[in-house]
């Protein structure tokens, strides 16, 4: 019998941990859980009610994921054919062998900097015990954020940078007729605040300059966008907002009619970008983060100098996307992000060449390259086998 991977997410599946149950490494099978704690946060956090006031109000007075990881020790437990947990994002107590996956130190604590400062003791213990066998870093960044966090020393052999993955698409794009260029914007349709965190003001702003030297040309939105902005631009011709969620094959539709991916984002997406290099689309985004990981700078897209004024990092981990200082600086873009962006946009759009060159390479990362299913599982399948051995795995 294959061995088992229990898929512990921290509150709902993601497309990352879809595309971990979708496409297991060899010889190896995850299974999800169903427990009733599982399913009212699922529900909850669907609720915008819900979700603003969690990230707005409880999360910065308590550690809500750390309460609710200690809650599921008395709460949850794995299936029992589970031969391993894959903690994706969260800590676990229960006495079992288990293995940690992280975008960032502070997922362990709901994405405020402070907690895993006051619960440094806490975190550490958990990581260093012989029960987490190994630690998997979805980026070379995140695994900067837990040196800075706790240190390293005597967890280097626990320590892996696994890069998330997304199957390359089917079929690869062909062209298309089209009217004019065509830009793609996504953030989420069901989470509130996502227009704004993933550089929606910017790309808005960066498609109203465009218009001016290239007045044919396109952008499609598929985001949540808050009313104000909607009333503002909603009627500019050239601009498309889908604000609901879309059925995978409408989604993909869009994606293989856009010439450029543009993700202005104020963080780093999971798989967003992963996504539209899948579609061959060259990305224009910042360096916000693990951003350079994914974009090589004039190679697969264009990387854009982040935001002078914005405090992406507090004592060197990235600050809560929900703080209030946060927020109040992306709610203004900055002028020189807004430049950059339509500079390098520009070129793109001009240089049919230059787009396909960057498309091509992006898809090549997704195909057989860092970002591909084949070297994810690969890199999983010998962590995996060393943990269920008692091992810390290579």
């Amino acid at each position: 019998m294959s061995p088992r991977v229990f898929l512990d997410v921290q509150w709902k599946m993601h497309s990352l941990h879809s595309a971990l149950v979708d496409a297991p490494p060899d010889g190896y099978e995850f299974v999800t859980s169903s427990a009733s704690v599982d399913r009212a946060f699922k529900l909850a956090s669907r609720s915008r009610l819900a979700y603003e006031l969690q990230d707005r109000f409880l999360a910065p007075l308590i550690p809500s994921v750390l309460v609710k990881s200690y809650a599921e020790r008395f709460l949850k437990r794995p299936p029992v054919t589970a031969d391993l947990t894959y903690a994706c994002e969260h800590l676990v107590f229960r006495d079992e062998a288990w293995v940690a996956g992280i975008g960032g130190v502070t997922d362990l604590v709901g994405g405020k900097p402070g907690h895993v400062r006051r619960f440094r003791a806490l975190i550490e213990r958990r990581l260093r015990s012989p029960d987490c066998r190994a630690i998997v870093c979805y980026y070379e960044a995140a695994h900067r954020t837990l040196e800075a966090a706790i240190g390293v020393g005597g967890l280097q052999d626990k320590v892996h940078v696994v890069h998330p993955a997304v199957p390359a698409a089917e079929p690869a794009r062909n062209g298309h007729d089209r009217i004019g260029p065509r830009l793609l914007f996504v953030g989420s349709a069901n989470i509130p605040g996502q227009f704004e965190i993933k550089g929606g003001y910017e790309a808005l702003a960066t498609f109203v300059a465009l218009r001016r030297r290239f007045p044919d040309v396109q952008l499609t939105i598929r985001s949540d966008v808050p009313v104000d902005v909607r009333r503002r631009f909603g009627r500019l011709p050239g601009l498309r907002i889908i604000d609901r969620v879309l059925p995978r094959a409408d989604l993909e539709r869009e994606f293989l009619a856009a010439d450029v991916f543009l993700l202005p984002a104020h963080c780093t997406v999971w798989t967003a970008m992963l996504e539209a290099m899948s579609y061959g689309l060259p990305v224009v985004t910042t360096d916000v983060y693990a951003n350079p990981e994914i974009v090589e700078d004039g190679v697969n897209g264009f990387l854009v100098r982040r935001a002078s004024r914005v405090p992406y990092e507090e004592g060197g981990l990235p600050i809560s996307m929900f703080s209030h200082r946060f927020r109040r600086a992306i709610r203004r873009p900055d002028p020189r992000v807004v430049d950059d962006t339509v500079r390098q946009t520009a070129r793109l759009i001009e240089d049919e060449g230059l787009r396909r060159a960057m498309g091509a390479a992006g898809r090549r990362e997704v195909e057989d390259g860092r970002f591909s299913i084949q070297h994810r599982n690969a890199r999983l399948k010998r962590i995996f086998d060393a943990a269920i051995n008692g091992r810390n795995g290579s």
